[in-house]
């Protein structure tokens, strides 16, 4: 039996991906332009079109099933739009948020590629917050900003014993950037931090310094 090409190759491992989200338009009718040397040919499995701001065309390859791209140059606008796709199925998946909630509210109805979805939600849900890290459900927990399920769950856990400081918070967290004005700790209230003007940009320039090192 001899091997099987590349090109048949593709077709066995993009079948299953034909609905995976960025894969969307795969298995459609496009235009062929091989014959002219054209730019933006596709195969009707497995590759599909995406459109940067600017209205340029990319081409996109599923590999193995996966997202992964061997470039993987962090200025791809579909690598940010992507990444935020998967955070918001996680957040529906594991952090009880709904897909109406986690776009209410958004000037566009899209996701915020600059931030994740939970703190683009914690922004504009300010009224909820902050929460009292030492008295609030796991519900209200998985809603904080920069809380993750395992977090929460060491944060439920040493809470019986003693009431915990924002630095208690900070050794099992990776970073308390996001945090400080959406709890309540010991000794530590954000006052008018929650409702700051500028929080958000404040929140994403923490964000991007600690991210450098």
């Amino acid at each position: 039996m001899s091997a099987p090409t590349v090109r048949e190759k593709l077709a066995i491992l993009s079948d299953a991906a034909k609905y995976d989200a960025s894969c969307a338009s795969s298995g459609s009718a496009k235009k062929d332009s091989l014959q002219s040397g054209g730019i933006g040919s596709t195969e009707g499995m497995g590759i599909c079109h995406s459109y940067a701001p600017d209205g340029r065309c990319i081409s996109l390859l599923k590999i193995l099933l996966t997202n992964f791209c061997i470039y993987d140059c962090s200025y791809c606008i579909n690598r940010s739009r992507e990444h935020r796709l998967y955070q918001a199925d996680w957040l529906m998946r594991f952090y009880g948020f709904s897909q109406p909630e986690i776009l209410a509210g958004s000037s566009d109805g899209m996701l915020d590629l600059a931030i994740d979805p939970k703190l683009a939600w914690a922004l504009r849900n300010r009224a909820r917050f902050p929460v009292d890290i030492n008295r609030a459900d796991r519900e209200a927990l998985l809603r904080v900003p920069g809380l993750g399920t395992k977090v929460v769950a060491k944060i439920l856990k040493t809470r019986r014993h003693r009431r915990m400081r924002l630095e208690d918070v900070g050794r099992i967290c990776h970073s308390i950037a996001k945090l400080r004005p959406f709890i309540i700790a010991e000794g530590w209230s954000p006052g008018g931090l929650t409702d700051k003007t500028g929080l958000r940009d404040t929140i994403v320039k923490s964000c991007e310094q600690l991210s450098l090192f």
